[in-house]
């Protein structure tokens, strides 16, 4: 941010000189108006050219530009898929005191869409599907890093549409909310949260944290996969060409994250460990 105003400071001072100096001049108005395009010419060139040096040496003018651009231009959306897997006891019992509390809390605004012993589908109105199962169906989830088999409950969001600007507010007014109702009922001994974002038509605004002054045509595959473990606990974090995707073991962390990368926080600086 310092960065940001100290060059937009220098700009500006820069072109009040280049107007007002030709005007003060003793010279005709032709030959000051001449002077004037010529001083601009030089400064717009100049500040194209520094521009370009910043976004690429300075990791804070580039996180800043970028929420700008998104913030000011961005109205399209990611396809968003969360997960959670929350292990406990009795798989089957959990899932029958589920179905009662989340009636109970989207009273009016549910429906159950399909239901069998180890699945339900419940659609909320206005919101999202979710899909609330005993079984995983990602890979990354079926894994357990405990010795012995610990059964589980699992929560699927899928297909989400979600614009930049309204990120936030769906992870902290509703996917959170949804995840803490279920871990309320369940009380598991070990949880995880994943989110996966995919960008379908636009570039990958977060895939430039790593190669921003590569072309992205030049670039066949490259994937990043970061162990960060500057919270109390370890969270991985995956960016590659289309999308993002993070997994952490509890809300708070994940909430943190998830915000830090949707709005591409300058926290993210340290969080990321980036030196540039």
């Amino acid at each position: 941010m310092k960065t940001f105003l100290v060059f937009l400071a220098v700009s500006v001072v820069s072109i009040l000189v280049a107007i007002i100096l030709p005007l003060k001049a003793e010279q005709n108005v032709i030959t000051a108006i001449s002077t004037m395009v010529s001083w601009l010419i030089t400064i717009v060139t100049v500040w194209i050219l520094a521009y370009q040096v910043l976004r690429e040496k300075s990791l804070d003018f580039y996180l800043f530009t970028q929420r700008m651009k998104l913030r000011l231009f961005s109205n399209n959306s990611a396809s968003w898929s969360f997960s959670a897997k929350f292990e406990c006891d009795d798989d089957l019992s959990a899932m029958r005191n589920i179905e009662q509390k989340m009636l109970e809390q989207y009273e009016g605004n549910i429906r159950i869409v399909k239901a069998a012993s180890h699945k339900v589908i419940y659609a909320i109105e206005r919101q999202f599907n979710v899909e609330i199962e005993t079984d995983a169906t990602d890979s990354d989830l079926r894994e357990i890093d405990v010795d012995g088999a610990q059964k589980a409950i699992f929560i699927h969001v899928q297909n989400l549409r979600v614009g930049y600007k309204e990120g936030s507010r769906i992870i902290e007014k509703e996917l959170l909310p949804l995840a803490n109702l279920i871990e309320m009922v369940i009380q598991p001994k070990r949880k995880n949260y994943s989110l996966s974002i995919l960008f379908d038509k636009v570039e990958n605004p977060y895939f430039g944290l790593y190669v921003e002054w590569m072309r992205p045509e030049a670039i066949k595959r490259f994937e990043v996969v970061a162990v960060i473990e500057n919270y109390s606990e370890k969270a991985t974090i995956r960016v590659w060409e289309e999308g993002i995707s993070l997994s952490v073991n509890s809300a708070t962390t994940f909430q943190t994250l998830s915000k830090n990368f949707l709005e591409l926080s300058p926290d993210l600086k340290k969080t990321l460990q980036l030196t540039r």
